[in-house]
């Protein structure tokens, strides 16, 4: 009896497991700047499971000016500029979004979680470190941390931003004054 309860207990959590994380890999061409985008449809919601590139929405950067950071990791963002970055169709991403994304993948508290969304993870999210820009110029923490712009209303003269941090192994929402740095982009629809 056990051993039978032990079996249909493994094939549930199995099933279960393998619907949490199944997804359908797609791609998108922007038709805008013709850089084509890897998709994945998680929870109920398409993601680009890429940084965005697009060059032509103003208060962008490349990692300290250079195009080869732009092709490996996207573009960095004012938060001004990543609210009309997304192409028609698409959308920066509400709290509500991220807050399902990472429940899908085991919930903030979960130890598993930072890694089914880091890169190769197994929800395909693919988050890629290409650190931030400061409103000074500055290039900071290229391959260790990554920061996503969250379209909410600006609070006591603060925005959300969610936070991957590599070395600790950390998903956090911060608060950070909108002017004070450019973070990566994720479209969703």
């Amino acid at each position: 009896m056990k051993k039978y309860f032990l079996t249909i207990l493994i094939i549930i959590i199995t099933s279960n497991a393998s619907f949490l994380f199944s997804q359908t890999v797609g791609r998108y061409d922007d038709n805008r700047d013709g850089n084509d985008y890897k998709t994945v449809f998680i929870n109920g919601k398409t993601w680009f499971s890429q940084n965005l590139n697009y060059a032509s929405t103003s208060g962008s950067w490349c990692y300290e000016g250079s195009s080869k950071e732009c092709d490996k990791n996207g573009r960095l963002y004012c938060f001004e500029g990543s609210k009309n970055a997304c192409p028609a169709g698409w959308r920066l991403p509400t709290m509500a979004d991220f807050e399902s994304l990472v429940e899908s993948a085991g919930g903030k508290k979960s130890p598993g979680t930072f890694n089914a969304l880091n890169t190769n993870g197994s929800t395909g999210f693919n988050v890629q470190y290409a650190g931030y820009r400061t409103a000074d110029g500055l290039f900071l923490k290229k391959g260790n941390e990554a920061g996503y712009w969250i379209n909410v209303p600006v609070k006591k003269k603060k925005v959300t931003v969610a936070y991957f941090n590599k070395s600790k192994g950390t998903i956090e929402y911060i608060k950070i004054k909108p002017a004070d740095r450019a973070y990566s982009v994720r479209c969703v629809k």
